[in-house]
């Protein structure tokens, strides 16, 4: 009996250790607002928008813009009796702006004779040649992500 009373109270003790170190997941309440500022083009009379335009225009042709960081991996190079020893390092990882892509989007757009885009597409993509380094990919996933821009490019006549 003092046998299994002494294996109750273990089992009890472990299980309290065990459960109370638990950490539970808690988010905290966020809130992200992104703003594309479009007046620089609004203002060379340029027209971005994601909808149709209803008065009469020529077209152009479709524009599509991809924009993906750089990313680097430096190691980490340590000496020890005047040897050099290269040890694990970090990843750099370039910073975009949406802002590049849509002023590239807009030359060439202008390239081709447009003074408007319309049903224009912006949505974040994930660099295709994460695929080449699978062993990076859960690492680096969200913060190599790029932009995919598209939209159909034409000249406003009216």
């Amino acid at each position: 009996m003092k046998h299994l009373f002494s294996n109750l109270l273990l089992i009890v003790f472990f299980v309290s250790v065990f459960s109370s170190c638990y950490v539970y997941p808690h988010l905290e309440h966020s809130e992200y607002t992104y703003a594309v500022d479009l007046n620089k083009y609004s203002n060379e009379d340029f027209l971005f928008t994601s909808e149709g335009y209803n008065g009469k225009y020529k077209s152009c042709g479709f524009v599509k813009a991809e924009l993906f960081p750089e990313v680097k991996y430096l190691l980490r190079t340590e000496t020890f009796d005047e040897t050099k020893y290269q040890r694990e390092g970090n990843f750099i990882i370039e910073k975009i702006s949406i802002d590049e892509i849509i002023n590239n989007f807009y030359k060439k757009a202008i390239n081709i004779n447009a003074n408007a885009v319309i049903r224009l597409k912006i949505v974040k993509k994930r660099n295709p040649k994460l695929k080449q380094y699978p062993q990076y990919e859960s690492k680096l996933n969200d913060v190599s992500e790029g932009y995919f821009i598209s939209g159909f490019a034409i000249k406003r006549i009216d």
